[in-house]
Formats: C-alpha cells, structure tokens, sequence
C-alpha cells in the first residue's frame, strides 16, 4: 500500500485481508515475535505511509511500537542477495537497495 499498485504489481486489497494482516501484526508485537527484517520495515512503511495503519485504530500495541520506532534507527546489515527467491517483495527491496548502491555507493540499508 505504500507503493502505487503500477510499481507493487499489488492492486486494491479486500479490506478484511488488510485487517487479518494487521492483527497479525498486532499479535506479533504482543508476543515479541518480530524479527530483525519485519522490525525495520514496519517503520519504515509508517514513515512513508502512516495511513494505511491509521485506517485501524483498535490495535493499540501494534500503534505504539509504530510510534515509539524510528526508522532511521532501526538499521539493519540487509543486502540485495537476502532478498533473493522472496517474490515481488523481495524484487521491490533488491530495486530500493541497487537504487542506494548506485546514488549513495552503499551496498545495505
């Protein structure tokens, strides 16, 4: 959602689809469950589209690691090759991190 569907490849989602994923994640704050990838990202995604998780306000805990995290300082030594095999997703992190070896000659986010 943070992408417009001709970059995503990702075109309007049932809203029940988009709700199940984000008590997902509600439910993976709770118990801890988020790994070093999804802890980076969430921010991240926050950053740059607040909306499409403000369109769910009954999932306080999922709201406040949103709001206590801060992208910049959630680095991570993420490289192209991890995104490998991971489908689009993964297509759209290895174009985001090229992008960034060839404007700032990093090879990481």
């Amino acid at each position: 959602m943070a992408e417009p569907a001709c970059f995503s490849g990702l075109y309007k989602l049932p809203e029940n689809a988009s709700r199940r994923v984000l008590e997902a994640l509600e439910r993976q704050v709770v118990s801890e469950a988020i790994d070093a990838e999804l802890r980076w990202m969430l921010p991240y995604y926050h950053m740059i589209a607040e909306w499409a998780f403000s369109s769910y306000p009954n999932l306080p805990n999922l709201k406040g690691f949103l709001e206590e995290a801060d992208p910049e300082l959630q680095k991570v030594d993420l490289k192209a090759e991890d995104f490998v095999n991971r489908g689009q997703m993964g297509d759209y992190w290895v174009s985001i991190i090229n992008s960034n070896v060839s404007r700032f000659d990093a090879g990481a986010i």
